[in-house]
């Protein structure tokens, strides 16, 4: 199916996600701008960024420019969290956040080897 006619919450070919670690902060920070109503707290939205900017997530761009973002806290080498999750307003409802949530669940596997 062609860009227009796929399914509302089905992610579109033009949609690349990209893992990063860290350096995310000022993309999070333009984001958040757009989404008041969900992110209205400017202390909250510096602490998002300063996270995106330190901590490993994924981002979601078309046409090179970043519509969404995800960033992963690890809390343990066991244990992590999605920490942010947000997509720009003219790009919701097209799988970009369920696409960001399968692709950041690498992030927070263990990486250090169980004990034996």
């Amino acid at each position: 199916m062609a860009g227009d006619q796929r399914r509302q919450g089905e992610l579109t070919d033009r949609v690349e996600l990209r893992e990063v670690d860290g350096g995310a902060g000022s993309a999070c920070a333009e984001i958040l701008r757009l989404l008041p109503d969900w992110f209205g707290i400017p202390e909250s939205n510096r602490n998002y960024a300063d996270t995106a900017e330190t901590h490993p997530g994924v981002v979601a761009l078309v046409d090179d420019r970043v519509v969404g973002i995800t960033t992963v806290k690890r809390h343990s080498p066991y244990a992590a969290e999605i920490y942010l999750m947000a997509v720009v307003p003219d790009h919701h409802r097209h799988g970009i956040g369920r696409g960001m949530s399968r692709s950041s669940r690498p992030l927070g596997t263990r990486t250090t080897p169980r004990a034996s």
